[in-house]
């Protein structure tokens, strides 16, 4: 990737329409700091109160904004985006939705790569921002095809999985816990027992079932795999031995307590 020149991307990142690149999303994200935290009334579960963390109220309903937003402030400060680089990621989800709302913000051209079975919801998300997707036959090519077109338009790999935790300002608002917290100070329990970060509900539990509930988490994962936790579900083993032949199984009872909120004590 060749570097945009140091001059026009600082004059950019602090001129840009007048505003500057970096204060257009300084700008977005005062607008949209904090989604709602929403507390329902449920009659039935009396002394136990339940908080919905509503992350579909930013601009593009996408869980992943504050995310998309760290990532492009990151590439701006160390000079990997200026004026006309092209943003890549291999996403086939909410963090590239998000991520080509705020190319379009900034004026920059923007490519998702993902994998061709990706729902049309997500590329008519990506497409509304102006954004262009590419399409792979193989999930595992989607991280070796972006950077290779990052380097060919002389843009940048944005590459969500490996940049975040030093994009993400963990002291400021992007971070959810931190802004639960903050929002939970008057309430009458304000340290909640469990969170739950993610929910699949699903009509079956058989082996199709256990294999869409685990392509659906390994989407999330950059890590490599060693070994998978689950419940004495028996379809979870050939799920496992199709989907992540190579990664060990254990079932023992107990050991899935900690992740599995239904698990812990409510009383």
């Amino acid at each position: 990737m060749q570097l945009p020149d140091r001059a026009s991307a600082a004059f950019w990142a602090g001129s840009l329409l007048g505003a500057g690149a970096l204060k257009l999303l300084q700008g977005d994200g005062r607008r949209s700091a904090d989604a709602h935290l929403v507390k329902p009334v449920f009659k039935g579960l009396k002394g136990i109160s339940i908080y919905l963390k509503d992350e579909t109220m930013h601009p593009a309903g996408s869980l992943k904004h504050r995310l998309a937003r760290s990532l492009f402030l990151d590439g701006i400060c160390n000079g990997h985006i200026g004026p006309g680089t092209t943003p890549v990621e291999a996403s086939s989800g909410s963090t590239a939705v998000s991520e080509a709302y705020f190319a379009h913000l900034l004026d920059l051209p923007f490519i998702a790569v993902m994998p061709r079975s990706t729902s049309h919801q997500t590329i008519e998300a990506i497409e509304r921002f102006g954004g262009c997707c590419h399409f792979v036959d193989h999930a595992g090519e989607i991280h070796a095809v972006a950077q290779k077109l990052a380097t060919e338009t002389d843009g940048y790999y944005l590459d969500q999985f490996t940049n975040a935790e030093h994009a993400t300002d963990w002291r400021g608002n992007n971070n959810i816990a931190q802004s639960i917290f903050e929002q939970m100070q008057c309430e009458r329990r304000q340290v909640p027992d469990g969170l739950v970060l993610d929910i699949l509900v699903q009509s079956r539990r058989d082996t199709q079932a256990a294999k869409r509930l685990l392509r659906k988490l390994l989407k999330k994962q950059s890590m490599a795999r060693r070994v998978m936790i689950t419940d004495k579900l028996a379809n979870y083993r050939p799920a496992r031995r199709e989907i992540m032949p190579g990664v060990g199984h254990r079932q023992h009872r107990g050991l899935n307590n900690r992740a599995e909120n239904s698990h812990q004590p409510t009383r």
